[in-house]
């Protein structure tokens, strides 16, 4: 089963709103080519020069607009790069710095997927230098990888994210583990490339990075769900089953021991002072990977939850990302913490609305499926002939979703096959083939319906969202409360003070995914809004006294 690609889909709606408002945002200020290479000035050489190039790279190709500045700062390269063809000081044989080489992930990542778009040689030429004279220098030295907080104090080939010291600050450096960073990059030019070294640079990086105590070292979750990114390629690569059991381990992990109420993250396993759109994004593309890979549609209601109440809400009004407090851990609101993280998590969001874009429909032989709903138009190609599809969604707010086949050539029905998410009044779902209702068959969260795409076709698919109330995501999270539903998205209220409804869950519906208490009068309304995005001032309460 494999996404469509770029250039084979075009979003409109909601979606096209959110990737073109981030795609303007890091062509602002810090994004421009005069200062992203001095922009950084906590040690990360490579780093932000790499997340813009790579979200650049992928939001040209999924929006289909031209990036303003991208071949500029391309072509600024030869002048901030050293001897050796990569950023920042040249390391001595057998020693290894850690931020240098996660913020080089990302700049291997984005000249690769540069150069997997233009197929410019000269882009080739940075890549082989990056590969040779920094990455394949790392062999061996990730073996010796620190894995205890013990061991971090006393480590002498690597200089790890904070200058090593005897005592607990260190151990508890706020990227621990970001060297494993550099599997999302390692792994890309290994799909790209096939080479004996690379394959064995990244199973080493593997071997060590399952040894680590992800919650004894307070490991950074957005470094833990790069590397299962990494790891996850790899198993798509090498077709290695361990490779996918190695993933669906640690996200389960990260899932009951790191997820807020609005799933999110804690910055770090057993730490919970912040979230990160960063690990978020992550997150959201290693549950959808995991659904690709499994056909599990525990992973794909994972990806849809992520999506609207975290991502969506983690993006401001101008298109920016910023973290927000750990919901659910002391308190029941959620609000900013740091309004816009520009040196990292905006230009992270490139990457997760281009596979927004890219997630909305797969193939698989004859059969489509169609995770995500979302406006678009697609040209899906299959072996007898193509066709394209305009899809026109109320999803997630309202019930109906239809599908017009606008061209078409194919000779022989296609399985087309709808996510059906567990949150659906069952008694609402139907399925129309030119206003007809038919019979579809529910399997693994899918509806199937085999149909010869022809030329003015309509396919409807309806399911009403439910209105329902959910417990805790995390046990450990305070007591005696629960969220209220639509479908997939969290209802919340703006408020400074605590809302009670004091036991009165009488609701009735009033408006698009807008509910109002009939004893109190409150309005519950999606926390993913798209009319007012999170503002500076924004404060929302998602769990209520059960």
């Amino acid at each position: 089963m494999k996404s469509i690609a770029f250039s084979k889909i075009e979003v409109q709606g909601e979606l096209a709103y959110r990737s073109i408002i981030n795609f303007a945002r890091l062509e602002g200020k810090w994004y421009r080519p005069d200062e992203v290479f001095t922009a950084d000035q906590h040690g990360w050489p490579g780093d932000w020069e790499g997340r813009l190039i790579l979200a650049l790279t992928l939001l040209g190709q999924s929006t289909h607009r031209c990036p303003a500045y991208l071949d500029k700062i391309i072509s600024m390269l030869p002048k901030y790069l050293n001897e050796k063809g990569y950023f920042g000081k040249i390391l001595h044989e057998g020693m290894v710095n850690e931020q240098q080489i996660a913020g080089h992930s990302w700049f291997l990542r984005g000249l690769a997927e540069l150069y997997t778009w233009k197929k410019d040689e000269k882009l080739l030429g940075y890549i082989n230098a990056l590969i040779d004279n920094l990455l394949l220098k790392t062999k061996g030295v990730y073996a010796r990888y620190p894995l205890t907080n013990d061991e971090r104090f006393n480590c002498d080939i690597w200089e790890l994210s904070q200058p090593q010291s005897k005592n607990k600050t260190h151990a508890h450096t706020i990227d621990t583990g970001c060297a494993f960073i550099m599997l999302d990059g390692a792994s890309y030019v290994y799909e790209l490339f096939k080479t004996p070294a690379l394959k064995e640079l990244v199973e080493e990086m593997i071997d060590r990075f399952v040894k680590i105590d992800l919650a004894e070292v307070k490991m950074q979750t957005h470094a833990t769900l790069t590397a299962t990114r990494g790891i996850l390629r790899f198993y798509k690569t090498t077709g290695s089953k361990k490779y996918l059991e190695i993933a669906e381990g640690i996200f389960n992990f990260y899932k009951s021991n790191a997820w807020t109420e609005n799933y999110s993250n804690y910055n770090w396993f057993g730490d919970p002072r912040w979230t990160e759109p960063c690990a978020i994004i992550d997150s959201f593309i290693v549950a959808t990977w995991l659904w690709q890979y499994t056909q599990n549609p525990e992973y794909l209601e994972d990806a849809h939850h992520i999506y609207y109440n975290a991502i969506c809400h983690g993006q401001r009004t101008q298109g920016e990302f910023g973290t927000d407090n750990c919901v659910g851990v002391k308190e029941p609101f959620i609000y900013p913490f740091t309004y816009e993280v520009y040196w990292c998590c905006s230009m992270r969001a490139g990457e997760c609305f281009a596979k927004a874009i890219e997630f909305n429909y797969f193939l698989e032989g004859d059969t489509v499926f169609v995770p995500f709903y979302n406006d678009s138009i697609a040209k899906l190609d299959f072996e007898d002939g193509s066709c394209v599809i305009r899809q026109c969604s109320e999803y997630p707010y309202g019930s109906n979703n239809k599908f017009k086949i606008e061209e078409s050539d194919i000779k022989t029905a296609k399985t087309f096959k709808f996510f059906v998410p567990s949150w659906i009044n069952e008694k609402g779902l139907y399925v129309k083939l030119s206003n007809k209702e038919v019979a579809s068959n529910i399997k693994n969260g899918f509806a199937e319906v085999v149909a010869k795409p022809e030329v003015g076709e309509i396919i409807e698919v309806n399911f009403a969202q439910k209105f329902y109330k959910r417990k805790l995501l995390n046990q450990n999270h305070i007591k005696g409360y629960c969220s209220f539903r639509h479908g997939p998205l969290i209802l919340a209220v703006s408020t400074d003070e605590e809302i009670f409804f004091n036991g009165s869950c009488d609701f009735e519906y009033t408006d698009t995914a807008t509910y109002k208490n009939k004893a109190s009068g409150v309005f519950l309304t999606p926390l993913n809004d798209i009319k007012n995005l999170t503002g500076k001032e924004s404060k929302k309460q998602i769990l209520f006294r059960d």
